[in-house]
């Protein structure tokens, strides 16, 4: 006498089926956070900047720095930032100490976000904020 099999469940093909249509669609709801371009840009510029301090200490002579909308002048080195982003005008220079002539804070933006370069009276250390 043969058992009957009852045909009351899912097949495991069905089940694996209805997991990776949920699985689909969470990626749809769920934001996942943003890679911010911004941040990656800033900190180049804040290397940039220790860069000039630590220049003009070893060579001991003045070193200008001059922000405007589009680039920045570091020394006689220009970058360029990336399209969409831009910055507030601000020129200083670091002294043959390495001290910076004026304290002041940059703010930069994109499409995404804001953020600000804190530069500080004395070391000139800049960070951002």
């Amino acid at each position: 006498m043969g058992m009957r099999m009852r045909n009351n469940g899912f097949t495991l093909v069905e089940a694996l089926l209805v997991l990776l249509i949920l699985s689909i669609c969470s990626f749809a709801v769920i934001k996942r956070p943003k890679w911010n371009v911004l941040r990656f840009d800033l900190n180049k510029i804040e290397t940039q900047c220790l860069m000039m301090q630590e220049r003009a200490y070893i060579e001991k002579r003045e070193v200008p720095v001059h922000f405007t909308a589009h680039y920045v002048d570091l020394d006689s080195t220009r970058y360029t930032y990336p399209k969409g982003m831009t910055c507030t005008e601000q020129a200083f220079h670091y002294n043959a100490k390495g001290n910076i002539s004026q304290a002041f804070t940059v703010t930069c933006s994109n499409a995404q976000s804001k953020k600000k370069l804190v530069f500080q009276l004395g070391m000139g250390r800049v960070r951002e904020k």
